[in-house]
């Protein structure tokens, strides 16, 4: 896969049907298609997001638990 160039903020690194038509196996899709699947790529890192997110807060609870004076 080609790397899409790193920018200083979000709104250079977006995702576009024609970014994403720079991966090997999206050269030939659609618009509609390509538009689709960045829908689909941004709600999963939206989910893994959360779920890092809930594991990390469960892992400072755990610890702060431990940690507390009897």
């Amino acid at each position: 896969m080609k790397p899409i160039k790193q920018g200083k903020n979000s709104q250079e690194n977006e995702l576009t049907p024609e970014t994403l038509k720079q991966y090997e196996g999206f050269e030939n899709i659609t618009e509609a298609q390509a538009t689709k699947q960045i829908d689909t790529i941004k709600r999963l890192a939206k989910i893994l997001y959360y779920s890092y997110m809930y594991e990390l807060e469960k892992q400072k609870a755990e610890n702060n638990f431990n940690t507390e004076p009897l």
